[in-house]
């Protein structure tokens, strides 16, 4: 989400993670979805607001914090 919240395009995510950009596009619906937002501005205003203080170089990467694919 941290990549979200930076303001990187799904393309540019799927590039830095190796997941497609269909897939980030999905990760990303899904959690604004399990989070009650409306769309990538309100994911990362969520994100800002709840993880800004606690994040790790870990938690860059895509999905929520794990490594390449792990998490999923």
């Amino acid at each position: 989400m941290a990549l979200v919240a930076e303001g990187k395009s799904n393309a540019q995510i799927a590039m830095a993670t190796g997941l497609s950009p269909s897939t980030v596009k999905d990760y990303v619906a899904n959690a604004c979805h399990k989070l009650g937002v409306e769309g990538r501005v309100g994911l990362a205003v969520w994100w800002i607001e709840r993880a800004r203080d606690r994040v790790t170089p870990a938690d860059r990467a895509w999905p929520f914090g794990g490594g390449r694919r792990e998490g999923l």
